[in-house]
């Protein structure tokens, strides 16, 4: 080992004494950042609470210094910043969301909630199911399956219903104009026996 200053107690200044650091703490009393995140020793040992020995104490794969600098918990695997159900170290090595927002995309679902259901947490115009509408359009104002092109399964996408995209008049084909949104939610929006598919794609009459 290197020798130590012997006019001094603490040869490198990072507040652990000399013995302590090679008798205790087993830190190098000539460094005073032993395991070189960026935190010294004494700092480590009396402030954070982190392993001097370990540049990443809670073995998340962000370091010490990152933790510290960026408020999170340098002690905790599971540490989540923002209360989303996603961790910190997962927001920001994993899934590329703000760890510090809990809804990155701005879209009204937490990237907990986008990211377990395998909805896209960066695209607040996401839509998963290729209905035309948004997964968060869905989930909130129209109650429909934001995994399901067809909600109500009467042949009508999500999107053809609420947009009325399709002519009612004129067996499925798209009109010009947006027509008469049915229900996304109701198999047979006017209750006359027949799904709302089966008046605009076969028989050519009105499904409300």
């Amino acid at each position: 080992n290197e020798p130590t200053n012997p006019c001094t107690e603490d040869t490198d200044g990072d507040l652990v004494g000399d013995y302590d650091e090679g008798e205790v703490a087993l830190t190098d009393p000539n460094n005073p950042d032993t395991d070189g995140d960026g935190l010294d020793d004494g700092q480590e040992l009396f402030v954070w609470a982190t392993d001097p020995l370990n540049p990443d104490t809670d073995g998340d794969g962000l370091d010490d210094l990152f933790e510290v600098v960026n408020g999170f918990d340098p002690l905790d695997f599971y540490g989540d910043f923002d209360g989303d159900g996603v961790t910190d170290a997962d927001e920001i090595l994993k899934w590329g969301t703000d760890p510090k927002n809990p809804d990155t995309d701005g879209d009204g679902l937490t990237d907990g909630f986008e990211l377990t259901n395998e909805l896209d947490a960066l695209d607040p115009f996401g839509d998963k199911d290729g209905d035309g509408l948004t997964d968060a359009d869905e989930y909130f104002i129209y109650g429909t399956y934001f995994d399901l092109p067809d909600s109500d399964f009467d042949g009508l996408s999500d999107g053809e219903e609420v947009f009325g995209t399709l002519n009612p008049w004129n067996a499925g084909v798209p009109s010009g104009p947006p027509g008469e949104s049915t229900m996304p939610m109701d198999v047979d929006s006017d209750d006359d026996g027949l799904t709302a598919g089966e008046e605009v794609l076969i028989y050519g009459t009105d499904p409300n």
